[in-house]
């Protein structure tokens, strides 16, 4: 009976749709893909959903235009082959519009039955635009930009627009050359994350900063078990900017550019060995496994007719390493309203319910990227910086401290807060009596 009823409701909405299809309607808040949805929800039993990408293609001087759009995996929506997975390629004139559509087959709630805002398990894509002109059988590019999107579908028909700059302000010149010696770089600042052997490479990179006061020792804490700790680090993508259709070969490759944060699990339960106390401040490092992958080119299978680019990408925290001292933490002359105490005793803080951003929290590391496998032009050293943002939900949570009371006081005598009140700065800040 039930399957009956399933196949009734089914049938009704493709009769829906073909009705509306032939009096010239389109089903626009639905279409083709929100009935596919609803037509495998209800005959196949299954949770699906669509994200549809609404790509902004800007106006700039070039011939044609290529978008392509790479979706991330997910715990719930693992890809089928490799790290990324293609979901579509479109080649447009400069200013155009494109929407590209992403199934998700499983599409589980995974934020909080309390939550404000309700969402199905997060998708992240990579949309890559390059525009060019072609010279005999050279694609050379004038407008290139790239950006990783985060969506979190509230429906099973999730539209989300995606913007590019009219004006590209990134320099598209030659990357400059390897500059050869690698020893000795993995100090404070700088790390090496050496491609040579493989596709990933780790590199140290720094997490969060850590406050102290007299009397208290703090600690950075990642957890590696369901709910995993979560941060966002960036990525970095270098283009092609000379390509060889004909011959499916590169002659100049551009220099390394931010595309934006990337959802970076951590695979391991750790509370930092090293710590700050006693007036200190730090920076807690990690180390971070970096994935690369060639994008287009002949990769694709569509006669290199796809320009090329490399992107590296964050994967996971693999564990915390040392802590760089930068110097003393001042505490505020004046007790904000929101601060938690007055405490004594040890106490563990998580970060929780921030609000997402695009901003830095002020740390980078300079990593160089090497590979023997790719042009010595593109060893060159780039930045990598953790953003205030997070997820808090039935995946991934935010990482925590742990704050030690080492006064030896049996009365409540510090108070902690999140910096400026919002959690995703991933640092607290103290004040004692």
């Amino acid at each position: 009976m039930e399957l009956n009823n399933r196949r009734s409701i089914a049938l009704l909405i493709l009769a829906l749709a073909i009705i509306f299809s032939t009096a010239g309607l389109i089903l626009k808040p639905v279409g083709v893909d929100g009935i596919r949805v609803l037509y495998n929800n209800y005959i196949h039993g299954e949770k699906s959903a669509v994200v549809k990408l609404v790509v902004h293609v800007p106006h700039v001087e070039a011939e044609k235009c290529s978008i392509a759009v790479y979706r991330f995996p997910t715990l719930l929506n693992p890809v089928t082959q490799g790290w990324l997975e293609l979901v579509g390629v479109r080649e447009v004139p400069p200013g155009k519009t494109v929407v590209m559509s992403s199934y998700i087959r499983n599409a589980e709630q995974v934020s909080y039955e309390n939550s404000v805002t309700k969402y199905l398990e997060p998708q992240e894509y990579l949309v890559d635009v390059k525009c060019f002109n072609i010279v005999k059988d050279h694609a050379h590019t004038v407008f290139l930009a790239s950006k990783v999107a985060e969506v979190k579908p509230t429906s099973l028909l999730t539209f989300t627009n995606v913007y590019f700059p009219r004006i590209n302000t990134l320099n598209i010149t030659e990357s400059p050359r390897d500059p050869g010696n690698f020893s000795g770089i993995n100090n404070s600042t700088v790390s090496l994350c050496d491609f040579s052997s493989g596709d990933s490479c780790s590199a140290s990179v720094g997490l969060a900063y850590l406050n102290s006061i007299n009397g208290l020792r703090v600690r950075f804490k990642i957890q590696g078990t369901s709910p995993e700790s979560a941060m966002y680090i960036s990525s970095l993508k270098s283009d092609c900017i000379d390509w060889d259709i004909a011959n499916c070969k590169c002659n100049k490759w551009g220099e390394w550019y931010n595309t934006g944060k990337v959802l970076t699990p951590s695979i391991v339960t750790e509370v930092s060995g090293s710590f700050v106390s006693n007036g200190e401040r730090g920076i807690v490092y990690g180390s971070v496994t970096f994935h690369r992958v060639l994008l287009g080119g002949a990769n694709t299978g569509r006669s290199c007719s796809l320009i090329p680019s490399w992107f590296i990408y964050p994967v996971f925290i693999g564990g915390l390493q040392h802590i760089r001292m930068v110097g003393n933490y001042s505490a505020p002359g004046v007790l904000p309203g929101y601060a938690n105490g007055p405490l004594y005793g040890n106490v563990i803080v998580y970060f929780h319910d921030g609000n997402n951003s695009n901003r830095s929290l002020g740390i980078i590391t300079r990593v160089y990227f090497h590979a023997d496998k790719w042009p010595r032009s593109l060893s060159t050293p780039t930045s990598i910086t953790v953003y205030e943002s997070g997820r808090d939900d039935k995946e991934y949570n935010p990482p925590g401290e742990v704050v030690e009371d080492i006064s030896g006081r049996s009365y409540g005598w510090y108070y902690w807060w999140f910096k400026g009140n919002n959690p995703y700065t991933y640092e607290l800040e103290f004040y004692g009596k």
